[in-house]
C-alpha cells in the first residue's frame, strides 16, 4: 500500500527515542522529511546523522511556550512546508501509585505540562501551516491509563492522557473543515526506554499475560499506526481514538 507520504514534511516530538524515535525513522522511510525534536539533543541528532538529509535533528523543550510554538515554523524554515505533526513527546510520571492526597504538586505539574501542555503548544505553533495549506494530519499520543483511570501510573499520568483525547476531538471539530484531521493513539504497555526505566521484569510479564496477545508492544507497533493516520490512506479518519493495546482494554 502506497501511504502518498513521499516529499510531505512531518514534525515528530519526542524523537530522541521510544516511540518518537520510531515514528520518525518510519515516516522517513516513506518518503517523509522530518523535523526531530527532543530537549536532549543525543538520539535526535544520532537520527539524523543516520539519514541522509532528511531528517533533522531540532532541540526544544515543550514545556516552554516560545520553544514549542516554534517548532511548526521552524519546520517551515528547513523545508519549506509543513504537512504532519506527531506529538509522541510523553512522560509517565511517579509509578508508585499514591493515593491523591499524597501525590506531589511537582510531580502533577511536570506530568501534566509535558503530556497535556506541551502537545497543545507544539499543535498551537504548527496548525497556522496545515489550515494555510488545507492539507495536515495531526496526530496525538493518548494512553489506555487515560481510557481507564489506570491507578499505577498514578493521577496525573491518566489525567494529562485523558486531557489529550480530549483537545484531539476538540482539534478535530475545529479544522476538519480545512482539510486536517486530527487522531489519537492510546498505546498499552509498550517496551520502550521509559518503561525500562520504570518497570521490572515482573511488571512486563503481568502486563504482557493481560493482553489478549499474552505480550507487551514494540514501539514500531505504534510508529506504524501514527504514519497510517498521517497518511493519504486515513484521509477520512478524524477525532478518532485507536488503541493499539494488544486487546488489553477494548472501549
Amino acid at each position: 500500500m502506497d501511504l502518498g507520504l513521499t516529499d510531505r514534511v512531518a514534525i515528530v516530538t519526542g524523537a530522541g527515542g521510544g516511540i518518537g524515535a520510531a515514528t520518525a525513522r518510519i515516516l522517513r522511510d516513506e518518503g517523509c522529511r522530518v523535523l526531530a525534536v527532543d530537549r536532549a539533543p543525543g538520539g535526535v541528532e544520532a537520527l539524523e546523522r543516520e539519514s541522509d538529509g532528511s531528517v533533522v535533528a531540532h532541540v526544544a523543550d515543550i514545556v516552554d511556550e516560545a520553544a514549542a510554538t516554534g517548532i511548526g515554523p521552524a519546520a517551515v524554515e528547513h523545508f519549506g512546508r509543513l504537512d504532519i505533526v506527531a506529538t509522541c513527546a510523553g512522560v509517565v510520571g511517579s509509578m508508585d501509585s499514591p493515593a491523591l492526597h499524597e501525590e506531589t504538586l511537582e510531580n502533577w505539574d511536570r506530568t501534566v505540562d509535558i503530556n497535556l501542555r506541551g502537545t497543545f503548544l507544539t499543535v498551537k505553533g504548527s496548525m497556522p501551516f496545515l489550515v494555510e495549506a488545507g492539507w495536515g494530519r495531526v496526530v496525538t499520543v493518548g494512553s489506555v491509563a487515560g481510557q481507564v483511570g489506570s491507578l499505577s501510573a498514578g493521577p496525573a499520568y491518566g489525567a494529562s492522557k485523558a486531557g489529550v483525547l480530549g483537545l484531539t476531538r476538540w482539534l478535530a471539530k475545529q479544522v476538519g473543515p480545512h482539510g486536517v484531521t486530527v487522531n489519537c493513539v492510546h498505546p498499552g504497555t509498550v517496551v520502550s526506554p521509559m518503561t525500562e526505566a520504570q518497570f521490572d521484569a515482573a511488571t512486563f510479564d503481568a502486563r504482557a499475560k493481560a493482553t489478549l496477545l499474552g505480550r507487551n508492544g514494540e514501539v514500531e507497533e505504534l510508529g506504524s499506526v501514527i504514519a497510517f493516520l498521517a497518511s493519504a490512506q486515513a484521509a477520512y479518519i478524524t477525532g478518532a481514538h485507536i488503541d493499539v493495546n494488544g486487546g488489553l482494554y477494548m472501549g
